[in-house]
């Protein structure tokens, strides 16, 4: 099998063998009051001390995947979707990992009577290393651009967040925007790089595959060149080695 049939086969297989399932997805009742992130508490994250492995490989079964990119302080991880109680604290994600996201749970939307703005109760359940974890942080699960780079045989992704807008909790104006690099390991994607959260926003409702993202490569440098348009844009060069 050539490369890139690998890569193409993996990559689908990858993204089609499960689905993710949503619950209340449009319950827009709202009511008064700002929701605080249980997964970022700071007293759970200063007495919670045991660390869980991030999952590095993406193997042909891994399912809908995305990716989670923790804070320096990290993210709490529960073993139900009981975010509430510090009882049911199971890890800290400390470093950029896989994930599969297998249930959304819409909970609770609130509006702020002293500014008007919206935040929202969602959990996700998802697996890490074939385990499930609860958490309100909000993995990146919107990848625009892929490309197999076939000179060092691996896999350059482009992950964001769709921020939302107003009550839309996670439509429209992708942000927060990665980039991840896996390499070729036998038969799965071992992940190596990840860039830290890239710095420009976009800066526009809808993400247009042709006019947002333009890219080229070089066969002779054997480097990948991309162009992001936001307000300011992005522009990089990955050589197989360092993202300059």
């Amino acid at each position: 099998m050539n490369k890139i049939t690998f890569f193409l086969l993996l990559f689908s297989a990858a993204a089609a063998s499960a689905q993710v399932s949503f619950v209340s997805k449009h319950n827009f009742n709202f009511v008064k009051g700002v929701y605080s992130k249980k997964s970022l508490d700071s007293q759970g994250l200063q007495d919670v001390k045991e660390v869980i492995s991030p999952q590095l490989e993406m193997g042909p079964d891994q399912g809908t995947f995305a990716f989670m990119f923790p804070p320096e302080t990290g993210v709490l991880l529960f073993k139900s979707k009981n975010l509430g109680d510090p009882s049911n604290i199971a890890f800290k994600l400390s470093a950029a990992t896989v994930v599969r996201i297998d249930t959304i749970f819409y909970n609770q939307a609130y509006l702020s009577p002293k500014d008007s703005l919206f935040s929202f109760d969602i959990c996700y359940a998802l697996n890490i290393n074939g385990k499930r974890y609860y958490t309100d942080f909000r993995p990146h699960d919107f990848v625009p651009f892929k490309r197999p780079l076939l000179d060092h045989g691996q896999l350059l992704c482009l992950a964001g967040q769709s921020t939302g807008y107003d009550m839309y909790a996670d439509n429209g104006y992708p942000d927060l925007f990665h980039i991840v690099v896996f390499q070729k390991a036998g038969n799965s994607l071992q992940l190596i790089f990840e860039s830290g959260e890239l710095s420009f926003h976009y800066e526009d409702e809808f993400w247009e595959d042709e006019e947002s993202l333009k890219w080229s490569y070089d066969t002779g440098k054997k480097e990948l060149r991309i162009e992001i348009k936001g307000n300011p844009g992005y522009e990089g060069v990955w050589d197989g080695e360092e993202l300059n």
